[in-house]
């Protein structure tokens, strides 16, 4: 498992490539998420290297760009192939600031009696980011990460009328804002006073959220 210095090592060579170019037929739906589930697949072959922005997209455009109708491909097929290479751009540098804030929580909160889970099924079936333990309230926090958009805000509140038996009411929000965040090379990540400030909102602010561990909700 890396940790946090060795991702923002790799990070500071890895350059990022925008393309400003929305194709609406690939921006949701089924494609994004089966796109998605490229970079754990590409961190699972390679566990101490971060993958790179070509390499993800590849990845995610292999994966979903078949889940369009033969007789569109046909017609419009660099639409796709764009559309899908943009979608992933925006995708890979999610990821990889999720990734890099969970492995910076656990480095902090943990000392502070938390513990940081993070499950690829939770977090593609259920929509969670990471599972927050707090032992010393006895409180269980299921926590999304997110860009503090207005789009990104519209597609987290989306996540609640998805799927059937999905009750997000216990869950925390712990958006992102660029302004506060944490620049390494071209990527802007969570910084530690973000986390800090979080975690003492979970004492605080956010007690109430999470699930008591004598009292624990099924989720899914």
């Amino acid at each position: 498992m890396l940790s946090s210095k060795e991702i923002e090592a790799q990070l500071k060579l890895i350059p990022l490539h925008y393309i400003h170019y929305n194709y609406s037929p690939v921006e949701y739906g089924k494609g994004v998420s089966i796109g998605i589930s490229a970079y754990p697949y590409l961190r699972e072959r390679q566990p101490h290297l971060i993958p790179s922005e070509k390499d993800f997209c590849n990845a995610f455009i292999a994966k979903t760009i078949n889940l369009f109708p033969v007789e569109k491909l046909m017609c419009d097929y660099e639409k796709y192939r764009l559309g899908l290479e943009c979608r992933a751009k925006r995708a890979y540098r999610s990821l990889v600031r999720e990734e890099h804030c969970i492995t910076r929580m656990r480095e902090i909160m943990e000392l502070y009696g938390f513990n940081i889970l993070y499950d690829n099924e939770d977090d593609w079936r259920k929509g969670i980011d990471v599972t927050i333990i707090d032992r010393k309230l006895g409180r269980e926090h299921y926590v999304h990460l997110f860009v503090d958009s207005p789009s990104s805000r519209k597609h987290r509140k989306n996540k609640a009328f998805r799927g059937n038996g999905r009750d997000f009411s216990t869950h925390v929000d712990f958006p992102f804002d660029k302004t506060q965040g944490k620049k390494v090379g071209d990527f802007y990540l969570y910084s530690d006073e973000q986390i800090y400030r979080f975690m003492r909102k979970l004492r605080t602010d956010f007690k109430h959220m999470g699930v008591s561990l004598g009292e624990k909700q099924v989720q899914g």
